[in-house]
């Protein structure tokens, strides 16, 4: 909920100051099996920009303050993929990104503009299309260690699975329900 409040929150804010263009709204596209959901579209210093919102916990928070350039790679991958689908279909004048992170714990708040280049957009598409790929076929796809593995509550089973060919997914769905219990 509180993580849903500061959305809101910060939404209702910008909407008031008038830069806020839209909010949201989901993102589909069929043909590579995407779905997403954007927090935000606003105008700053004149500019289009996505915006996205992460409220976290504070250990979320600081071990993602460690990572090269204090952003979690996983989350400029995913906004990249909002304003790659934004861009093409609603808004051609879209410039960039801006990454917002708040600490649920301390209020603590840290901003960043992200600026695409075209060969990163690419392999955030081919990411998908390699992932349609994996799911097509039913193997999982290969996963690679993060500093992020060490806090998750599935490393044991990634661990397990991570040097392992053909792991299907269907099995390591029913493995991680059965962690789960």
């Amino acid at each position: 909920m509180d993580g849903h409040a500061g959305h809101e929150w910060r939404q209702a804010a910008l909407e008031e100051v008038g830069v806020l263009r839209s909010k949201e709204l989901p993102l589909i596209d069929e043909e590579l099996h995407y779905r997403g959901h954007y927090d935000m579209v606003v105008e700053l210093d004149g500019k289009l920009v996505v915006g996205d919102i992460k409220t976290m916990n504070n250990r979320a928070y600081r071990a993602r303050s460690r990572m090269p350039g204090g952003i979690d790679p996983c989350h400029k991958r995913q906004l990249a993929s909002y304003f790659y689908f934004l861009r093409r279909d609603m808004y051609p004048e879209l410039k960039g990104a801006h990454l917002y992170y708040v600490n649920k714990n301390t209020g603590e708040r840290e901003e960043y503009a992200i600026y695409f280049e075209r060969g990163f957009l690419t392999d955030v598409i081919d990411e998908l299309k390699s992932l349609n790929k994996h799911w097509d076929t039913g193997i999982l796809p290969k996963k690679e260690v993060d500093s992020f593995c060490r806090i998750c509550p599935h490393a044991n089973l990634c661990k397990d699975l991570l040097n392992k060919k053909n792991t299907k997914i269907k099995d390591a769905v029913q493995r991680s329900l059965q962690e789960t219990i």
